[in-house]
């Protein structure tokens, strides 16, 4: 649960990210202080990039996800959408932000998930990224209410399909009245 869904989170231009009239150019620098943006140019009226944060099988009906990646534009009055689509490119939702000139802003959207469909990240679209250059960094995708601490990916991937409690006893410790404490071990297997 505390993995990031997105599998290459710096890199939108790894085979992972698909794009539509975007170009991934040159590092920039990032908001945590290194050089681990990309600039990323809109060559068309829709520029866009989506990559998977619920594969194909993974029944994600119910799931509550949280889509995030901190953005910086160079023009003043630019919007970028950030949202999800399912596997055949409709819009399972989104929202709109304004981003400030010249600084970052982390934008994210949360969604309660109505559909078994295959989940993807979408940054873009919905004419909010026309012809401009918009810096990108750590783009994320998370089961939780929340954008939640930064994971960088590859390292930290999230989604890990085949796993189960190492135990069948659950045994919790009691500190004092009204408070336990309860600790259980994930393995995954083949």
């Amino acid at each position: 649960p505390n993995g990031n869904l997105v599998q290459f989170s710096e890199a939108f231009a790894d085979a992972s990210w698909g794009n539509q009239t975007v170009t991934v150019g040159a590092a920039a620098a990032d908001p945590v202080g290194g050089t681990r943006a990309k600039s990323c140019a809109s060559t068309g009226t829709n520029g866009m990039l989506w990559t998977s944060v619920v594969p194909q099988g993974s029944a994600p009906s119910g799931y509550v996800l949280t889509g995030s990646v901190w953005a910086r534009a160079a023009s003043a009055n630019q919007t970028l959408s950030i949202g999800f689509i399912d596997s055949g490119f409709n819009v399972v939702g989104n929202i709109i932000h304004s981003l400030p000139q010249n600084s970052w802003k982390r934008i994210w959207y949360t969604i309660t998930l109505a559909t078994a469909s295959d989940i993807r990240i979408l940054i873009g679209g919905f004419s909010t990224w026309n012809m401009t250059t918009i810096e990108l960094f750590g783009a994320q995708g998370v089961p939780g209410p929340g954008p939640s601490g930064y994971q960088k990916t590859p390292g930290n991937y999230g989604h890990h399909a085949k796993c189960r409690f190492d135990t069948d006893a659950f045994e919790p410790r009691f500190i004092e009245p009204i408070s336990a404490s309860l600790q259980l071990q994930i393995a995954e297997y083949s």
